[in-house]
């Protein structure tokens, strides 16, 4: 099982993740939270938590947001604010978009830990200056310069 989510959404679940892990599930983790709360989080050796971006920063929706897949198999992504809404696939396609997504997001923690400082002085704090290039505007519309 790959998740992404705050921390705040995934504690009222850890519980279940640690008897998942003792079940022998392989658990991996990319958690938006401070890092005092990875132990939270961490049920030994079938566990493996990140903190999103080296940081754990809250970025954007990140605070409501959960991913999750399941198996190579299944997927769930949500928005958990307001009246929550989300999706639930075993959709082949739509699994691997997540499951890549989910792996990104590993990959990226990973070079994180190792060159974090070099990468924030190239695109600053929380890839700031990426965000501003790439993010979409508050209306969803892509700008015409990027078209």
């Amino acid at each position: 099982m790959w998740v992404k989510a705050a921390h705040h959404l995934l504690a009222k679940h850890a519980a279940a993740l640690e008897r998942a892990a003792k079940r022998k599930v392989d658990l991996v983790i990319v958690l938006f939270g401070p890092e005092d709360c990875v132990s939270t989080f961490s049920f030994g050796a079938r566990s493996t938590v990140y903190l999103h971006e080296g940081t754990g920063a809250i970025v954007g929706p990140g605070d409501r947001l959960i991913t999750l897949t399941i198996d190579f198999d299944e997927a769930l992504t949500a928005d958990l604010g307001g009246a929550g809404h989300g999706a639930f696939t075993r959709s082949t396609s739509i699994v691997f978009m997540a499951e890549a997504l989910l792996r990104h997001e590993v990959y990226l923690a990973e070079i994180f830990r190792k060159f974090g400082p070099q990468i924030e002085r190239e695109f600053g704090p929380g890839l700031a200056k990426l965000r501003k290039r790439y993010l979409p505007p508050p209306s969803g519309k892509t700008p015409a310069s990027r078209r």
